[in-house]
């Protein structure tokens, strides 16, 4: 089984960012690993696992046996708090159950905060959704006679620092692919920037021939996501200097400690993301 998702990466991260430990049992010390997001316009989403000693053999029974299914899971914006529904099951992620607000929505600008209570347990984090930077335009420069590079010219905030993932969805294919890069991961960039616009499809995409590239004449759709400083820290952090994004496979090669903002004895991200989406023609 290929695990793609940053939750792979978690359990064994958080086993190898500290070389001097004893890996045995005695030397091995259980977190809850969070992955959670709201997003601007939808529900909150939740993942809950547990990271995974060196010592144990890592496959897809052992990931099983260690993602977490009966917490209380809590958000709130400051006005309205609501308890998350568990139960959900995403066949894309691991792990693949997760908990989700079915009122609270996220908006630009607002704050959040999470609890989770398992096992005698309460974990706490703030996130805030930062505000969304002006797309002004898209640019296609033609390789032959059907293809196309497209490129992204955006407006940055300097007073809201932030990072960007970018996804596009081509014809054909039933999920956003992302581009393998964090924009401003450095959090340095002001004013015009220009961005290109890389997909990376899998083995099982329609796309895979077309790799990096956009058939003239689709009409395709761009997905923006900008997050919060905090969590650039995080995101920079666990792909090879940021240079991957969060799709790279698993991140053995990491030796820098994540910039966690989930209180102990957790570890992981609690995440908001200013989210639209463009529709674009290839021209």
């Amino acid at each position: 089984m290929k695990v793609t998702h940053i939750l792979v990466a978690f359990c064994i991260l958080f086993s190898s960012c500290q070389p001097n430990l004893d890996y045995n049992l005695s030397g091995y010390t259980q977190k809850i690993i969070v992955e959670g997001y709201i997003t601007s316009n939808d529900f909150a989403k939740v993942y809950l696992s547990f990271n995974i000693p060196l010592s144990q053999k890592i496959d897809s029974t052992q990931m099983l046996k260690n993602f977490i299914s009966v917490a209380k899971v809590t958000v709130s914006d400051g006005i309205q708090s609501e308890v998350l529904t568990g139960g959900y099951w995403n066949k894309n992620h691991f792990p693949p159950f997760y908990y989700s607000t079915t009122n609270l929505k996220g908006r630009e600008g607002g704050t959040y905060t999470i609890s989770v209570v398992y096992a005698g347990h309460e974990l706490y984090a703030k996130t805030t959704i930062p505000y969304s930077d002006s797309v002004t335009n898209f640019q296609t420069t033609s390789v032959n006679d059907s293809m196309r590079m497209l490129k992204m010219g955006i407006d940055i905030n300097t007073n809201t620092k932030g990072a960007y993932r970018i996804y596009s969805l081509k014809p054909f294919e039933n999920t956003f692919t992302p581009t393998p890069f964090l924009f401003n991961s450095d959090l340095s960039l002001k004013g015009y920037n220009v961005f290109a616009i890389n997909p990376k499809p899998t083995q099982n995409m329609n796309s895979l021939k077309e790799s990096n590239l956009f058939r003239a004449g689709d009409a395709v759709l761009i997905q923006v996501d900008k997050m919060d400083s905090i969590s650039t820290v995080f995101f920079k952090g666990i792909s090879f200097g940021g240079d991957n994004g969060l799709g790279s496979d698993i991140f053995i090669g990491q030796k820098d400690v994540l910039k966690s903002n989930i209180s102990s004895p957790g570890f992981g991200i609690w995440c908001g993301i200013a989210r639209r989406t463009y529709p674009v023609e290839i021209k």
